[in-house]
């Protein structure tokens, strides 16, 4: 589970940060620099080719452009545990799915039933997701008195959340579409899916399509966003190798070996290099993708998002609606309806033999992560931005929303958790993060 650890430990430093950019960003829009830091954010930028030029914000490249490298590690991330993870077979997937869902639907149906008004109804997406980063690392705070199958659920649950964030998305909140454009997002999905199936071409083959993907997926009116989820349903997830290819290199390998061997002319540090070579090849183009972006992800593309998406001016107009029905909604979505979805979906799922709970855990600890899962952030925020389009107030009122339900979650469910967890066996823990 070597993979599992390091992805937590990233998505715990990667919270971090995020936090720390967040806090700066509303400190600067509520100081003297505000005005400074407003200009930066919308400063244009962009490119001419000939005759054609492109000019956006700071802010919209970040928001439909960078963000769509982070749409392409997480669907390459939902890949992954579909296919090899912890989401791989029925088994595994179907009690984190199960929560997953009832963690969506309560907090959708919650903020639907305060009583929104036309321009607030679409928000029922906001309290829907959960944020992988903040929820690992307050859990990881906990250190080892949470059971290792613990964090294992929580992190299948949100990686289950993020894909049913993009399936919101990409159906609800997608308006004005161009069917010319469509036409040409599908076709380059299907040629990307072709080259994959017959092995043709390479990462530069699938980095020029995913920029043309992207860039037709704009045009077409779905959220750019979703071009780099598309890409990641084309991106292979093989080793280059085949099987054949495989077995015959190594047979000449150690030939050559042999001989070398024989005449005294190995090289060591020649050795080493081929091996580390050969085992970078053996990976799979997502893999590699991953392994590269990841860090890239974490640690610059969410900070600016954090950055340009958290300059909320506070005003005492905008603190007296946080008793209306839209900032209510989503507060109350994210600190009631995240616990009682999960908890209540995952004991239906118990009860009639549909999944079983994690290792050493248990309903209070159940409670918690559900508390946890209510720490909204990345993927609330940028929803609200889609759900809110014409109305940057409901934009902003949504955003302090945010805040305050995904932070009294996360205490909540620090505090519950530290008060029902006991000491998981050291040997467990242990064990099964050296043994997978």
């Amino acid at each position: 589970m070597n993979r599992l650890r390091n992805f937590i430990h990233t998505e715990q430093s990667g919270g971090i940060i995020l936090l720390t950019c967040a806090i700066v960003s509303l400190v600067l829009a509520n100081s003297a620099a505000a005005d400074w830091f407003h200009h930066l954010l919308y400063t244009p930028v962009g490119f001419r080719l000939g005759d054609y030029a492109m000019s956006w914000p700071f802010e919209k490249w970040v928001n439909d452009g960078l963000m769509a490298i982070f749409f392409l590690v997480v669907g390459l991330e939902i890949k992954r545990e579909l296919l090899e993870g912890h989401l791989s077979s029925f088994k595994q997937a179907i009690m984190p799915i199960i929560a997953a869902l009832g963690g969506m639907l309560v907090p959708a149906t919650i903020y639907s039933l305060m009583g929104q008004s036309a321009d607030s109804a679409s928000g029922w997406g906001v309290p829907m997701a959960t944020d992988i980063a903040f929820s690992l690392a307050i859990l990881s705070l906990l250190g080892k008195r949470v059971p290792i199958a613990l964090k294992v659920f929580l992190t299948a649950l949100a990686i289950a959340d993020d894909l049913g964030a993009v399936v919101v998305i990409a159906l609800f909140y997608t308006s004005g579409v161009q069917l010319t454009y469509l036409g040409w997002m599908a076709a380059l999905v299907v040629l990307m899916l072709l080259c994959n199936r017959y092995r043709v071409g390479g990462g530069w083959l699938y980095l020029i399509g995913g920029v043309a993907l992207w860039y037709v997926t704009y045009k077409s009116g779905v959220h750019a966003t979703i071009a780099g989820v598309l890409l990641a349903l084309c991106v292979p997830f093989r080793s280059e190798y085949t099987q054949a290819e495989l077995e015959e290199m190594l047979s000449d390998r150690r030939q050559d070996l042999e001989r070398e061997i024989a005449a005294g002319t190995l090289s060591s540090a020649g050795m080493r290099a081929e091996m580390q070579e050969f085992a970078h090849n053996l990976q799979s183009m997502s893999h590699r993708i991953i392994a590269d972006l990841h860090v890239a992800v974490s640690f610059l593309i969410m900070p600016l998002f954090a950055l340009c998406n958290t300059a909320v001016h506070i005003d005492g107009s905008l603190l007296g609606q946080l008793a209306a029905a839209p900032s209510l909604g989503i507060i109350f979505g994210l600190l009631f309806g995240k616990p009682i979805g999960i908890v209540l979906s995952s004991w239906l799922a118990v009860r009639f033999g549909l999944g079983k709970m994690p290792e050493h855990g248990t309903w209070p600890a159940m409670i918690g992560v559900g508390l946890l899962a209510g720490i909204g952030f990345t993927m609330s925020f940028f929803v609200s931005m889609l759900a809110f389009p014409a109305h940057p107030e409901l934009q902003d009122l949504a955003k302090i929303a945010i805040l305050i339900g995904s932070g009294v979650a996360g205490m909540a469910g620090f505090i519950w958790l530290s008060m029902t967890l006991k000491p998981a066996p050291a040997a467990t823990n242990d064990s099964i993060l050296e043994d997978e």
